[in-house]
């Protein structure tokens, strides 16, 4: 049977380059918690699904029940490029499941090789404590990006899961809310930023040491534990890198294995317009470059990934439906370390 190609590329795991002095300004009024309703009519029933989850090593991990098997450890990824619900699963989990195996296929994640998987049996997977999506399944083996996850990992999940609700994923408070899409109501002041509907792509401005700043068009990326991978090809478009910007050598890990690459600093990075109220910068951080498409077209448009470390400190709510996601903040300076 011909192969197929599916990616999870944005998933890397701990680099061995430590991400310091990075600082985070926000300006504008003070920010609480996401001000968010339903509208006027609604029952308790239309209340969001709250499912817990576990933040380690810069990842996010729920506890979900899969094919009416009991509950396992799922990773949720935005950065799972896949046009409808897939779940990947590991092998032994296909196998308990007594899934039947399809056609082989090829998984595609940063680093130099590909993992060799199967498409199987759809399965249920169950959302918190009401909402069960039937889902398509791959499966390939788990063994080395637990390793290098350093964490139990049955199955990840990406924004596919994500866009018939509006999706809060509540850093701080470690939960993840599903609103009702038709029904959700946003009164905060958090940062609005327009989103592609399909896929969490956004629009920030980045500032290079020479003073230089740039747009760069970013996919929110929950699979990655950096601060910013950048893809070469958007600083080569604006000079040679070793001259306008300061350069380290060093490794990261990412589903495709461990794979060189240059560690960048930058000057800046800018959310939202150039209203007071509504900017979110960081300050003087460390990037990666490393290719981002490796034969996918979808990821060939991009300039970067925004990993969680940036978004570890906040309430981010992605809102498909409107085409937008919203950054809720603490109105402190915090350093990343």
């Amino acid at each position: 049977m011909s192969g197929t190609r599916q990616t999870v590329a944005g998933l890397p795991a701990s680099g061995s380059f430590l991400f310091l002095a990075c600082c985070v300004f926000l300006f504008g009024s003070n920010r609480g918690r996401a001000a968010s309703t339903l509208a006027p009519g609604s029952s308790p029933s239309d209340s969001p699904i709250v499912i817990p989850f576990e933040y380690a090593h810069g990842h996010i991990f729920l506890q979900l029940a899969l094919g009416g098997s009991g509950m396992h450890t799922v990773m949720l990824d935005t950065g799972f490029t896949s046009d409808s619900k897939t779940i990947a699963i590991d092998s032994r989990i296909a196998g308990q499941l007594r899934t039947d195996q399809g056609e082989p296929l090829q998984i595609v994640g940063l680093g130099a090789d590909d993992i060799h998987g199967r498409k199987v049996d759809d399965i249920d997977v169950r959302l918190g404590d009401r909402a069960i999506v039937r889902s398509a399944a791959e499966s390939f083996d788990f063994t080395a990006l637990r390793v290098a996850l350093r964490h139990p990992l049955d199955g990840i999940i990406g924004f596919a899961f994500l866009r018939d609700y509006v999706a809060e994923v509540d850093y701080p408070d470690r939960v993840l809310r599903l609103h009702d899409a038709a029904r959700y109501r946003y009164h905060g002041d958090g940062t609005q930023i327009s989103m592609d509907k399909s896929r969490p792509r956004i629009r920030v401005r980045v500032q290079l040491p020479s003073g230089e700043e740039r747009e760069a068009q970013l996919l929110i990326d929950t699979g990655s534990d950096a601060v910013l991978i950048l893809d070469p090809r958007f600083v080569g478009r604006h000079g040679p890198s070793q001259r306008i910007l300061n350069v380290e050598q060093s490794s990261y890990i990412g589903l495709g294995g461990r794979f060189a690459c240059d560690v960048v600093q930058l000057s800046k990075m800018q959310f939202g317009d150039n209203s007071f109220q509504r900017q979110i910068l960081i300050q003087s951080f460390y990037a990666l470059l490393a290719p981002l498409s490796r034969g996918v077209p979808d990821r060939s448009r991009l300039d970067g990934d925004l990993g969680n470390k940036v978004l570890e400190q906040m309430d981010v709510i992605f809102d498909p439906r409107r085409g937008r996601v919203i950054l809720e903040v603490p109105p402190v300076k915090v350093a990343m370390r």
